[in-house]
């Protein structure tokens, strides 16, 4: 029997009817929004799909909220865990609401599969710097503080769990907010009478991946200059950014680099139904197309005289490829087997845990950001942040799409 996922014709209905989404909600987003659409209905009247709730309980005040206290939360309201490419690529229409509304930014990476040893600790303290609010342009909470954070209700969202301050947890009010409605908020900049908004990943993803700087779909949420703004002002942790040039100045200093992530896939259609329309590129096409592309480039840019930079899941990918190239550079990480589906959906087998993923992870997204080019072999957000952080003058950066053209 034929899955669903392998039928041609089943690929083109998902693409269509995907593209008819995008293209009606760029549509709709030219029309001017009121917040009278929310006040139309209660708050959470709508109920969306079942993916749409709390990872995390929250606390909140009793009674009467304080005037001025207004946030926007940036988490992974999910019921599938997401990687660190995801988590950076959500934050950019939180952010950017928070800019256009004088909001708080809450960054809540708590929860998240990387630290599931010590789930109450926020993985974005543990990676980064605590922001600068000059350099990042608004004031943002980003520490384990969120665990003792009481958020003013009422609160605009999913559905999830709630801790009042009498220390009774309660289901959410609310059922949850329409992903569409939450995404024309998002999106318009326009306020609402809420002091706390709690976006889905299905409204931020969706903004990001097709109206930020990277999507080229008008009207843009986010633009290349205030993803730079962004991404730019957040600072690994010293010990993390001594990692990084230590490996630079090792590996990548004497010659120009192109920097390549291939995810050649662990079997993770076996465990998320959803990446079953995902592209796993097969050996074949890495070892022979891919080659091919990158030393056609790198012959015109460069002559004979690059290294290849190598992020892989993969170390059947590292060996194939040291094969093809004299020169090429890989961080020796620990890598899950073939065919076990992606790590963090299941126990991390290393002996540091899930924070060294996190750390490996991060690391590797700066090395290719110091790159002078970096090519992208297939969907995903790792690295989708690096566009904005790139250091060389001229340096480039193709996505899958773009790669396929090279």
């Amino acid at each position: 029997m034929t899955s669903p996922s392998n039928n041609t014709f089943y690929r083109f209905y998902r693409a269509l009817k995907n593209e008819c989404g995008v293209r009606l909600f760029s549509w709709r987003m030219r029309k001017p929004f009121s917040t009278s659409e929310l006040r139309s209905q209660p708050a959470g009247a709508e109920i969306e799909a079942a993916f749409f709730r709390l990872r995390n309980v929250y606390q909140v005040q009793h009674g009467k909220r304080i005037s001025g206290e207004r946030y926007i939360i940036s988490a992974d309201i999910n019921d599938l865990f997401s990687g660190l490419g995801c988590c950076l690529l959500m934050l950019g229409p939180c952010w950017k609401y928070a800019r256009e509304t004088g909001r708080t930014l809450i960054i809540d990476w708590r929860g998240n599969p990387y630290t599931r040893r010590e789930p109450h600790k926020n993985l974005f303290a543990l990676l980064f710097e605590p922001p600068d609010p000059s350099e990042m342009g608004v004031t943002c909470i980003a520490d384990d503080s969120i665990n003792d954070l009481r958020l003013p209700q009422p609160i605009l969202g999913p559905r999830g769990l709630l801790a009042h301050e009498s220390g009774i947890v309660d289901a959410f009010p609310a059922t949850g907010i329409d992903v569409n409605l939450m995404r024309r908020i998002i999106a318009s900049g326009v306020d609402v009478d809420f002091p706390t908004v709690m976006p889905s990943l299905q409204s931020t993803y969706f903004l990001a991946a097709n109206f930020g700087p990277s999507g080229f779909r008008k009207p843009a949420v986010l633009s290349f200059g205030e993803a730079q703004r962004l991404y730019r002002s957040l600072k690994l942790r010293p010990q993390w950014a001594a990692m990084v040039t230590s490996f630079y100045e090792a590996h990548m200093a004497d010659q120009p680099v192109i920097g390549v992530h291939v995810r050649l896939g662990n079997g993770e259609g076996k465990y998320r139904s959803h990446f079953r329309q995902r592209d796993i590129r097969s050996l074949d096409f890495i070892v022979g197309t891919l080659t091919a592309r990158i030393r056609r480039y790198a012959h015109t840019r460069y002559g004979k005289r690059y290294k290849v930079f190598l992020c892989t899941d993969s170390d059947e990918v590292l060996r194939a490829m040291e094969h093809c190239f004299g020169s090429i550079v890989s961080r020796n990480i620990w890598r899950p087997a073939p065919d076990e589906g992606m790590d963090f959906d299941h126990a991390y087998k290393r002996a540091d845990g899930g924070l060294g993923a996190a750390v490996d992870a991060m690391i590797d997204m700066q090395l290719l950001a110091k790159c002078d080019a970096v090519f992208m072999t297939s969907l995903t957000a790792f690295a989708s942040h690096v566009p904005f952080i790139m250091e060389k003058p001229g340096a480039v950066f193709f996505d899958h799409k773009q790669t396929a053209k090279v």
